[in-house]
């Protein structure tokens, strides 16, 4: 079944959160059709299960609506505002929820107003415990969006396995959000095969594990492969383990690769220049992995490793900046194997 939906953001990266909601729903396969969105925000015509399902997966969102009305104005988000569809859930109130991005709204007349439409219009009242039946209106810029919560993201449990909640962590760790979304753009499914050569404490890994995918990891500090095993037992996974240089990924086949290879002082090179180490994995990926096979991965920006891609054999599907100081800006690139 296909209805308008969006989805709000985290807007915690200009550019990130959307598109790794987007790679899921391509995952499945699903066709959807964009629409003008505020800020913070993904509005489309789509399919509903599909959506559930990706937004399931994400942690840069925080959760799928079914569209009830937009507009420029309180009036216009009145006039606009339709509730068929919905089959909230019997003898329980409602509540709504208040989001305001970059907005220059008071919220409380737009929400009393909405309110006193939702009661009229559900014939149910107002319940702020309720949590079954829950809309939400969105101020952003200049624009007010009105939706019935479908679905949440992954973000709370993927929050959960942070590295502050972990047995074991380094100054380097990528936040789980992070690790999770790199997954969600590698495009991969359950029981397909994930590689990380450089797996650290096991961050990637973790993320790759609860998504169901079959997980290897591998690093060239044996110390640190102990550390990973330890943290994945804690959360109840497993993956395969072994001890090796991402230069020579000894696997074949692979559908895909999700890492963050060293890029500071806070990492550890084994003596290797930076530029080695990061032309040495490419080259290696590009034989490890099948055709059409994912490649997510981190670089500091100053590498410029893009041409390096390009010549053995990868497809550029997307570079996401970081900054994280100002000596360093990141960037992740998602390439496809041709």
């Amino acid at each position: 079944m296909y209805d308008d939906l969006f989805v709000l953001l985290s807007c915690e990266h200009p550019t990130l959160p959307l598109a790794e909601f987007e790679s899921c729903l391509r995952g499945s396969g699903a066709k959807y059709y964009l629409k003008p969105s505020p800020f913070g925000t993904l509005r489309y015509y789509g399919p509903v299960d599909e959506s559930i399902s990706a937004i399931k997966r994400c942690a840069l969102s925080r959760c799928l609506h079914l569209e009830l009305s937009y507009g420029n104005s309180l009036e216009e988000l009145l006039d606009n505002l339709q509730v068929k569809g919905i089959s909230p859930a019997e003898n329980e109130g409602f509540k709504v929820n208040v989001t305001s991005i970059k907005a220059p709204y008071n919220v409380t007349k737009p929400l009393s107003h909405v309110i006193r439409v939702l009661e009229r219009e559900l014939n149910l009242k107002l319940d702020w415990k309720s949590s079954r039946n829950v809309f939400h209106l969105i101020f952003s810029e200049n624009s007010l969006l009105l939706g019935y919560e479908l679905s949440p993201s992954a973000r709370s449990e993927v929050l959960k396995r942070g590295p502050k909640y972990r047995p074991f962590k380094r100054p380097s760790t990528l936040p789980s959000t992070l690790a999770r979304c790199m997954v969600n753009l590698s495009l991969l499914k359950e029981n397909e095969t994930l590689l990380d050569p450089f797996c650290g404490v096991g961050g990637i890994l973790l993320e790759s594990c609860s998504l169901g995918t079959n997980s290897i990891g591998g690093d060239l500090d044996y110390s640190l492969l102990k550390l990973a095993k330890n943290n994945l037992c804690f959360f109840g996974f497993n993956a395969e383990l072994y001890h090796g240089d991402a230069r020579f990924i000894p696997f074949h086949n692979l559908h895909g690769i999700v890492s963050d290879p060293p890029y500071g002082r806070l990492s550890s090179t084994h003596g290797i220049k930076l530029m080695d180490i990061y032309k040495g994995f490419i080259y290696s990926a590009s034989l490890s992995l099948r055709e059409n096979g994912m490649c997510v991965f981190l670089s500091p920006s100053m590498l410029g490793v893009e041409e390096i891609c390009e010549k053995l054999g990868f497809l550029n599907e997307g570079l996401y900046t970081i900054y994280v100081h100002s000596a360093l800006t990141r960037v992740i690139h998602v390439c496809r194997r041709v």
